[in-house]
């Protein structure tokens, strides 16, 4: 089965929970439940759409910025959205959904030996 990815999203933080929105036209009158299967993980959510308006449609975040508890997870239609609600298994700020790691970070304490080996290794990873 092919799937289009879900791109066009909103999302809030709060401290316990962190929740998706994801709005399409009516999609609580033309799907049904047996259409949408919700797959959460410790460190990850997919939700994929079978057959709204003739196509399958997915929704992926890979890694999470953080743990959550996948049990304690839900999603809800209503008439023209799709609300997901990630529990997060220890509170905080989330400032993005998608894990990203620091690429500033540098477990090499050589850079710092040349100046200007330090300056092209911060540049190479701000590229990549």
């Amino acid at each position: 089965m092919i799937y289009s990815a879900l791109t066009k999203y909103s999302w809030e933080d709060e401290s316990k929970k962190a929740k998706i929105y994801v709005s399409l036209e009516n999609i609580g009158n033309e799907c049904k439940a047996d259409q949408i299967d919700v797959d959460f993980k410790p460190n990850s959510v997919e939700l994929r759409l079978r057959g709204y308006r003739k196509q399958n449609l997915l929704f992926s975040i890979k890694q999470t910025c953080g743990e959550i508890i996948p049990e304690q997870c839900k999603y809800l239609v209503k008439t023209n959205l799709l609300s997901i609600t990630l529990a997060k298994k220890n509170s905080g700020t989330w400032t993005q959904l998608h894990f990203k790691e620091d690429k500033f970070k540098s477990g090499e304490k050589d850079d710092f030996k040349d100046p200007n080996a330090s300056i092209i290794n911060m540049m190479k990873k701000m590229y990549e």
